[in-house]
């Protein structure tokens, strides 16, 4: 493969990614509301919690759904004692957003957005909004360091095919 092809394969990958980490920038999430999310109520069998590197994931076992209901974060719940003493056969209160019913009877998991007991509120819609909120922040940094940054290659590709390569000039200037 000759230099030029190369650039040109470089270039347009490049130009890809960055329309790629663009739209990521730009795309909102809705945030999770009564209207947009289902309320169930089921009987608790087991809470169970897996240790990730920056957080807990919570595994709920019901006797309603065959499904494990997931707390995406550990750090959503009020009163993380309560809730991970919740004994067996307590009534729980959770929803689910509505574009994830089909998983109830599909999937091994389905995330949960808000869950209560007859006595307490463990985490709510708020709760999921704004910690949704963090980790699109840190998505929209990501995507927008990679756009700079392809766009820079995108611009070195363009020069280098126009014979002008900005890193052999500034290597021969600094000599």
């Amino acid at each position: 493969m000759t230099n030029k092809i190369r650039t040109i394969a470089i270039l347009v990958i490049s130009i890809l990614f960055t329309i790629a980490a663009l739209i990521v920038t730009f795309m909102k999430t809705e945030r999770v509301t009564i209207e947009n999310t289902t309320s169930f109520t089921a009987t608790l069998v087991k809470i169970e919690e897996k240790q990730g590197k920056q957080r807990a994931s919570l595994f709920l076992t019901v006797e309603e759904f065959r499904p494990k209901l997931v707390v995406y974060n550990d750090k959503m719940i009020y009163n993380y004692g309560y809730f991970i003493n919740l004994p067996a056969g307590e009534r729980i209160v959770f929803r689910v957003e509505d574009t994830a019913l089909d998983y109830l009877s599909e999937s091994d998991y389905v995330y949960i957005v808000s869950l209560s007991t007859d006595e307490y509120e463990i985490i709510s819609l708020d709760d999921w909004n704004q910690n949704r909120n963090i980790s699109d922040s840190k998505i929209h940094t990501t995507s927008i360091i990679s756009a700079v940054i392809t766009t820079l290659i995108s611009i070195q590709c363009i020069l280098v095919l126009n014979n002008t390569n900005v890193f052999a000039k500034i290597r021969n200037f600094s000599r």
